[in-house]
């Protein structure tokens, strides 16, 4: 198993169970990246302030809240850190409930609890009186900076550690765009019913996640494999930046200045650095050689304009935003 992403306590009355904290879930889903379709070469993201228009440093970031629109008020982590509660390696057992009572809509994220050194008596003596009541733990848990509600819950050998959402995040039903409760809204009938019930009862069988795999991952992944197998791939491409108006490519210059150094342009140039008294050398057919675009071309209003406001067409390279993962 990975490494554990927190470690504590488990508390309730005078009982402390030493537990670590592992993640019950890993993402499946694909993921693909963004390519540019010109040359593929990938697009990143960047922290940019959108007044300067500059990248700015994790470090220099800070979080805030927005209480009216575009006003904040920046929030000191230190001075949150003080107000929220110290337990952060505690797990509060708060109360014991029937688990046909917690509603599944409650129900997040799972993690599961393994015992630490000396926790395995305590453990086995929670799992196994929850399992024999038939109830859950409710509990709180610090992760990070933020304070969760959780139950732990029996499962086979193991106590699962379940994210609770708190009353606040779920959305209250709309009673008045369904249907009333009881067969006689909809006018069923009993025949109705029990054909409905017949079939049901056809189709039932025991529980196997194994039956219910992702079907639209596997399609997707035997596609990528077919196109891999067939040569299908693409690979980054580096294009050729030409010249704009008075722009210069210097790179392809100096590969060609490497290619050809004894070039008419270079024999020029030493031959004014041997004798710097002479006159002004008449313009020559060497001079030919020089791409077209290095000339200072007449500029238009519009292009003048665009100079002077800094609008251009450059691309400019930007990093990518990684999310960090859960610590302790």
């Amino acid at each position: 198993m990975k490494r554990a992403l927190w470690d504590g306590n488990i508390s309730f009355g005078l009982i402390n169970i030493p537990v670590t904290l592992h993640s019950a879930e890993q993402a499946t889903h694909l993921q693909f990246h963004l390519l540019d379709k010109k040359n593929h070469g990938r697009i990143r993201y960047e922290r940019v302030n959108e007044v300067t228009g500059k990248k700015v440093a994790w470090q220099d970031i800070v979080k805030a809240y927005e209480y009216e629109k575009g006003t904040y008020v920046v929030i000191d982590q230190d001075e949150v850190n003080k107000l929220l509660p110290q337990n952060g390696h505690a797990i509060d057992i708060e109360n014991f409930v029937a688990q046909s009572q917690l509603d599944l809509r409650y129900y997040e994220r799972p993690y599961y609890l393994i015992p630490g050194k000396f926790g395995t008596k305590g453990y086995v003596l929670l799992r196994e009186t929850l399992k024999r009541t038939h109830k859950v733990a409710i509990a709180k848990i610090m992760l990070r900076t933020r304070q969760y509600l959780a139950a732990l819950i029996p499962h086979e050998n193991a106590l699962l550690l379940e994210i609770l959402r708190f009353p606040e995040e779920l959305v209250k039903l709309d009673n008045a765009s369904l249907p009333e409760e009881g067969i006689k809204a909809a006018k069923l009938t009993p025949k109705e019913i029990a054909m409905a019930e017949k079939l049901i009862a056809s189709m039932s069988a025991k529980w196997n996640p194994k039956k219910y795999p992702d079907q639209n991952r596997d399609i997707i992944l035997n596609w990528i494999e077919k196109k891999i197998k067939g040569k299908k791939t693409v690979s980054p491409k580096h294009v050729k930046v030409t010249s704009r108006g008075n722009v210069v490519d210097f790179m392809e210059l100096l590969k060609k200045s490497i290619k050809n150094p004894k070039s008419k342009s270079g024999k020029l140039a030493k031959d004014r650095k041997s004798n710097p008294t002479s006159k002004k050398d008449k313009p020559s057919k060497s001079i030919s050689s020089i791409p077209k675009s290095t000339a200072r071309p007449k500029r238009s209003p519009k292009a003048i304009a665009t100079r002077r406001t800094g609008h251009s067409n450059r691309q400019f390279r930007v990093g990518q935003l990684s999310r960090k993962p859960l610590q302790k």
